[in-house]
């Protein structure tokens, strides 16, 4: 209960900021759109319907799972100083930071989603999403495995910001990684083979492009019981060096900052 109150304070906050976080959303589905005109020029009937669902659920499952903690991290809690207020708290910073950056995820899918109703209704386009209950039931596990992964390499990302002053070279690098190869430009499984490999090594295919093929209902039971073992592979590891980050680089805080 004390934990729901927590999210729910960063939440009244999170509202008041609601317009900004709009903003940043129309911004993020301007590719995607871009991609469907392309798209369309090339791709008719069934497959163009499928094109058009990725895409919509692209500009979505960005909003919903992708975190963007890792500048706050950085400059506020480290470089600013304000790490230290954390520390102080009975609830650890992983898990603080993650109730901070939950309803910026909810806010911003719940618009994502009313733009999706919104373009099929103008636009009349037609979304393929599975309708098969215990598919319906595992993608959401996916989800939830793909946004636990995704915010964890983000404060990983963060807390590198004791070592590094400057680190916003580190963060627009691993940005064009994430949209090459999260499936943010085309369905990995379009790319070149050895775009495709490297993709499927890599842990950011877990973070987009499965939830939504997922979703779906391109990959059968099997298949998404392979791809909740990848995702938790890569929480883990995460997770792993998270903790090796955080207890080396608290030892080189001060409460001055960087």
């Amino acid at each position: 209960m004390r934990h729901f109150k927590i999210i729910l304070l960063h939440f009244e906050h999170i509202v008041e900021q609601r317009a900004r976080s709009f903003v940043w959303l129309l911004v993020t589905a301007i590719n995607p759109l871009i991609y469907i005109l392309f798209w369309k020029g090339t791709i008719r009937g069934a497959q163009f319907s499928l094109i058009v669902t990725y895409y919509v659920l692209v500009t979505i499952m960005g909003a919903f799972l992708m975190s963007h903690i890792e500048g706050d991290i950085a400059v506020n809690d480290i470089q600013y100083g304000q790490l230290t207020s954390y520390l102080v708290k009975p609830l650890s910073y992983y898990w603080k930071k993650l109730y901070e950056e939950l309803p910026y995820r909810v806010l911003q899918g719940f618009f994502g989603i009313c733009i999706l109703v919104m373009l099929t209704k103008v636009f009349k386009l037609s979304i393929q999403i599975t309708n098969t209950p215990n598919i319906l039931l595992m993608s959401v596990c996916v989800m939830i495995m793909a946004f636990f992964i995704a915010y964890t390499f983000k404060a990983v990302l963060g807390l590198l910001a004791f070592w590094f002053v400057d680190v916003d070279g580190l963060f627009h690098l691993s940005e064009i990684i994430i949209i090459l190869f999260a499936g943010y430009i085309m369905p990995i499984d379009m790319m070149p083979k050895a775009w495709y490999q490297a993709a499927q090594i890599m842990p950011f295919s877990s973070m987009i492009y499965y939830p939504i093929i997922v979703l779906q209902g391109q990959l059968n039971v099997a298949e998404i019981w392979s791809v909740l073992a990848k995702q938790s592979f890569w929480l883990i590891f995460f997770l792993i060096i998270y903790l090796i980050v955080w207890q080396r680089g608290i030892r080189k805080f001060t409460a001055l900052g960087q």
